[in-house]
């Protein structure tokens, strides 16, 4: 399978950029649909995605370095990526992040503790850089 295609910016819309607010005031405002055409833009020129994905990680022993490999849709195999883990868990570090595979998502969490750490489910925080 190969990897997925980007689609081409739509082109702009017709509207005019600014509108008025709907109570007439003078306030002035870019319209939804050219914000939502800047949104894309930006995309394309900084191919910057953000996910939130829930793990729980498996029970991790003492001294031992644990890949986690969860699913995360959208990810591509040419991307760099950044985790972060919400809380901060005694003993517990988050070492290396990486896309193994299309909308798969491979980390390390590493227990440099004396004892076993078995930290509870979170909700991470995966940023992806296309390139």
């Amino acid at each position: 399978m190969g990897a997925p295609t980007e689609k081409a910016l739509r082109s702009p819309p017709e509207q005019p950029i600014i509108t008025m607010l709907p109570d007439k005031s003078p306030s002035r405002r870019v319209s939804p649909d050219w914000q939502a055409w800047f949104n894309d833009l930006l995309f394309k020129i900084f191919k910057v995605n953000s996910y939130s994905v829930t793990h729980n990680p498996a029970n991790i022993l003492a001294g031992v370095e644990a890949q986690q490999v969860i699913t995360v849709t959208g990810l591509r195999t040419n991307s760099v990526v950044v985790v972060n883990k919400p809380t901060k868990t005694a003993g517990l570090i988050l070492s290396d992040a990486h896309v193994s595979a299309s909308d798969q998502l491979t980390f390390t969490l590493y227990n440099f503790s004396g004892g076993a750490i078995n930290a509870a489910e979170e909700v991470y925080r995966v940023v992806e850089i296309r390139l």
